[in-house]
């Protein structure tokens, strides 16, 4: 099931939910799925870009955040297609890239690459954000693309960096590398 599958499914999911509402006789529900919808309405199906930021920083572990965050990652790569690609970078004073593949099925492949505490002494969103936009402005990147940024919020970088000033001349630039993405 690809991108518009799951629209599909979300439309039909909201139908028979009751929340997609026209009059008509009462009947019973047909038995449908998602991928019947998509093929019944001809939708074409292709493959997506995720990218994953994950922030890293030893605040990350207040809260239990960081085992909650892997937790989540795991039924999010579990609900992607096996055919969609998923970059994975981690990112407190540095940006790591852990991972760029297709998701294939066993989401415990990717979980493996992420550090197994946050540890990381800053939190550099804007150059996260950055590598992030550099993995969706490759040219093999598919046409339909999601960026995904998980952080606690905590802007910490290392004093005189790049990003460290959200308004700054760098964070204009990251704004117009968004944009014309879009």
């Amino acid at each position: 099931m690809r991108f518009s599958a799951k629209f599909a499914g979300a439309l039909l999911g909201l139908a028979t939910a009751g929340l997609l509402v026209a009059p008509v006789a009462a009947q019973a529900a047909p038995a449908v799925n998602a991928d019947e919808v998509v093929k019944a309405l001809g939708l074409a199906s292709e493959p997506a870009d995720y990218v994953v930021l994950v922030d890293t920083s030893g605040s990350m572990n207040q809260g239990g955040r960081y085992p909650a965050v892997r937790s989540q990652l795991r039924q999010l790569i579990s609900g992607l297609d096996s055919d969609d690609r998923l970059s994975l970078l981690t990112f407190d004073s540095s940006v790591t890239r852990r991972y760029r593949g297709v998701v294939g099925t066993n989401p415990e492949i990717i979980l493996a690459k992420l550090p197994a505490t946050a540890a990381g002494n800053h939190t550099d969103i804007g150059a996260a954000i950055a590598g992030g936009l550099e993995e969706l402005e490759r040219s093999d990147t598919h046409r339909l693309t999601a960026l995904i940024l998980i952080t606690d919020g905590e802007l910490d970088t290392v004093p005189g960096a790049k990003y460290a000033k959200v308004g700054s001349a760098a964070w204009k630039t990251l704004s117009t590398r968004a944009t014309t993405l879009a």
